[in-house]
């Protein structure tokens, strides 16, 4: 009984915030196409994420500190979902099209330190964020970015140490 109070609270302050809970499709099924799809979508919306602060930045006029913040915790809230979204039985041998390299399981110790880098410093990005803090905020883009990069080091054609090239 608890536990369900516990999720009905967690449920409703997020649909407070403007958000919805959803339990990755990792720990929802078994079905690893669901868990690849999901895992799809996210890697595509965590440069669109990041995409707003970065411009602010580079726009060298003044930036709009509201939507750097929002665009921030977003970013953030995005890059803990990274390792949930790579279980076994999800790469290649169950969808050749995958740009997961194997390495990602059979360095899997390396890999979730990667992503954990990513994640903490997108924190700190969130976190100084939300302080409107300009130099706070550009002091911590350049980190955050050079993590972005640690699966991948490029673009989102190039390849990686976690990621083969786009096609």
């Amino acid at each position: 009984m608890q536990r369900v109070i516990h999720f009905a609270m967690a449920g409703l302050v997020a649909a407070l915030a403007g958000f919805t809970f959803v339990e990755p499709a990792s720990a929802q099924s078994a079905n690893p196409a669901a868990v690849i799809q999901e895992r799809q979508e996210l890697m595509k919306n965590l440069f669109p994420a990041f995409r707003p602060v970065r411009d602010e930045v580079q726009a060298g006029q003044t930036p709009d500190l509201d939507a750097m913040a929002t665009a921030a915790r977003r970013y953030a809230d995005l890059t803990k979902k990274i390792v949930t979204l790579f279980p076994a039985g999800t790469g290649r041998e169950v969808n050749p099209d995958t740009r997961a390299k194997p390495e990602i399981w059979s360095q899997r110790a390396e890999f979730e330190a990667t992503a954990k880098t990513l994640a903490d410093e997108a924190e700190k990005l969130a976190v100084v964020a939300a302080t409107k803090n300009i130099d706070a905020i550009l002091a911590q883009v350049g980190p955050t970015g050079q993590a972005c990069g640690g699966c991948h080091g490029g673009p989102a054609t190039s390849g990686g140490k976690f990621r083969f090239e786009k096609m």
